[in-house]
């Protein structure tokens, strides 16, 4: 079964990132990151930005779509792939976790874990079903080959 296209990868970060802020102005717990080392943050969210994106080209190149809703024409196992099967979504979390460090409380740090566990149980297994169903034993050997985070 798929998840639902509405809640596409890149909106279940962002509803995560809200949720974040919602504990953070209610809960408003104290400063964890020290000033200016919160700074840092930026360096994570702009490398954990173009993650995707360096994916998304690599996708366009091997004439597929990064939608995962969509069946791909190609397994792409190149690039970021030969390192982890989903650098999409680890790039994602990087600029989550850059958010939290950047707004300092610890109730943020747990929206990068958060975002990660909900795609686990819900758009990793239906991808890797289809792409398994799709491509037969060159995606079992790619599993064997590549982790799945890290």
């Amino acid at each position: 079964m798929r998840p639902p296209k509405i809640l596409a990868p890149p909106v279940i970060g962002l509803l995560w990132l809200g949720v974040g802020l919602l504990f953070r102005w209610a809960l408003a717990f104290p400063a964890v990151v020290p000033r200016p080392w919160h700074l840092l943050g930026w360096a994570l969210v702009g490398g954990g930005l173009s993650v995707p994106l360096v994916s998304v080209k690599r996708f366009r190149r091997a004439g597929t779509s990064p939608r995962p809703w969509e069946t791909p024409p190609a397994l792409v196992a190149a690039g970021l792939y030969r390192f982890t099967r989903n650098p999409m979504y680890l790039g994602m979390a990087t600029a989550l976790l850059g958010a939290a460090v950047l707004l300092r409380t610890p109730e943020m740090l747990a929206v990068p874990i958060a975002f990660l566990f909900t795609l686990n149980a819900t758009w990793v297994p239906y991808e890797e079903s289809v792409l398994s169903t799709r491509f037969g034993a060159a995606y079992d050997d790619y599993r064997r080959r590549v982790r799945r985070w890290l």
